[in-house]
């Protein structure tokens, strides 16, 4: 149990919660305290149960979080990734590079917009994934596919 407001914890003004001091550089949603938890759509300002802060500053309960955190791994708000996936993006590039495209598919580009740096790039296409060329992030939309866009002649 905490020592109180000031001492160990502060309130932010703008998302309207009391968080820990260690958390004074959170990522911060405007009133974001004032809204409904996305998985089982209880208010969570007036809720009894423990909040998770998520790395994009959305909100909902830990119970919820641990039940979701099991199939998904983006933002059910926001779709940025949940946690820092580095060990998991650099399995998914090791994975890449031991299944590389066939000869047919080697000049092919896609343009992706990435979830996490919300950046919009254009990449080599891949079977498995598509890599943000801008944060390195797999968690990328395909936007287009380009066939043969280093092959100039039709």
């Amino acid at each position: 149990v905490g020592k109180g407001l000031g001492i160990d914890f502060f309130h932010c003004m703008k998302c309207n919660a009391c968080l820990s001091l260690s958390r004074r550089e959170h990522k911060c949603i405007e009133k974001v305290m004032e809204s409904n938890c996305p998985i089982c759509n209880n208010y969570l300002f007036s809720s009894t149960t423990p909040i998770k802060y998520l790395l994009c500053g959305h909100l909902m309960h830990k119970h919820c979080y641990s039940q979701y955190a099991k199939m998904y791994h983006r933002c059910p708000v926001c779709q940025k990734s949940l946690e820092d996936m580095s060990d998991q993006i650099a399995r998914l590039n090791v994975m890449m590079t031991r299944e590389p495209m066939p000869s047919e598919y080697r000049s092919a580009r896609a343009t992706v917009h990435c979830n996490d740096c919300q950046k919009e790039s254009t990449v080599h296409f891949h079977f498995l994934y598509l890599r943000c060329a801008f944060c390195q992030s797999h968690n990328t939309e395909l936007k287009t596919v380009e066939p043969n866009s280093g092959d100039h002649h039709r």
